[in-house]
């Protein structure tokens, strides 16, 4: 049976402490192109270019300190895809004003 007797905790002025478990894992698989031209008006104008997969994982839930030993669905774990932050094509753009360059 459980005492209620907050002095015989082995730490009395603890309240509960929760437990966390952070596991996962991630990868990414990316290749990034940069371009850079330069002009007599003393501007320029560069584009950078990237591809790349992020894709994430996490595994079975748990059930007290063990994973569980039965299949879940996808959502709930051993679930590795396409990260939500995937981004497969990113392009972008810019000129440098008048100035730009001593």
């Amino acid at each position: 049976m459980l005492s209620t007797d907050i002095s015989r905790r082995p730490f009395p002025n603890w309240a509960a402490v929760p437990m966390d478990v952070f596991e996962g894992w991630n990868n990414r698989h990316a290749a990034d192109m940069s371009v850079t031209k330069r002009f007599s008006d003393r501007w320029q104008a560069s584009a950078t270019y990237g591809l790349g997969w992020y894709y994430d994982g996490q595994p079975n839930p748990r059930s007290g300190l063990d994973q569980v030993t039965f299949d879940v669905p996808p959502p709930l774990g051993e679930d590795y895809s396409l990260g939500a932050g995937d981004q497969r094509h990113r392009l972008e753009g810019g000129k440098g004003a008048r100035g730009f360059f001593p």
